[in-house]
């Protein structure tokens, strides 16, 4: 069966276009859509060649017959969803992590989703929150909690003083013996 492709460039014009591209992802496009044009090796081959599905090159084909060479670019740059908040809120968010939240403790992921609920007026999940708290590297100041059992301060002083001091690294079985040269 052969394959049918639109006449936006011909087999030359397709074999200077891929190596000049920039773009990686268009550049692989490009080279299947020259390879195809040649119609010299069956689309299973350009396929795994190019180290694509081929149904990816089929599909490849379609684009370009019906785009031209729009049909080549990488579209996965604008696939994401707009972030929730801008720049402005951002930095609203980043003041609002300065001071201590409203009902007092640290701040956490549900608890910036639910400044962000008040802020946006719609729902945001906790996850979005904690995502939010790791965009701006915003960390806990608080200090690791300590162990009940141990020592205070003066305990540890008392400690320092009182313990023996030894001249090596410990009783003399335990010392590395060093080797004399000559």
């Amino acid at each position: 069966m052969a394959i049918k492709l639109t006449a936006h460039h011909n087999c030359a014009q397709l074999k200077k276009r891929y190596p000049s591209c920039a773009d990686p992802v268009e550049k692989t496009h490009w080279w299947i859509i020259w390879k195809i044009a040649q119609a010299q090796e069956p689309m299973s081959g350009i396929a795994q060649e190019a180290g694509v599905g081929r149904q990816w090159v089929y599909k490849l084909k379609d684009r370009y017959n019906l785009l031209g060479q729009e049909g080549l670019k990488d579209r996965r740059s604008d696939n994401g969803a707009k972030p929730l908040l801008n720049q402005e809120a951002l930095e609203a968010l980043r003041l609002a992590l300065s001071q201590p939240p409203q009902d007092s403790g640290l701040w956490s992921g549900p608890k910036v989703a639910r400044w962000m609920e008040e802020l946006l007026q719609r729902p945001v999940l906790p996850q979005v929150g904690w995502q939010y708290l790791k965009k701006l590297k915003w960390a806990w100041k608080v200090p690791r909690p300590r162990h009940a059992g141990s020592a205070t301060d003066q305990e540890k002083t008392a400690y320092k003083k009182t313990r023996r001091r030894s001249g090596g690294a410990g009783p003399k079985q335990f010392r590395k013996k060093s080797r004399a040269v000559g």
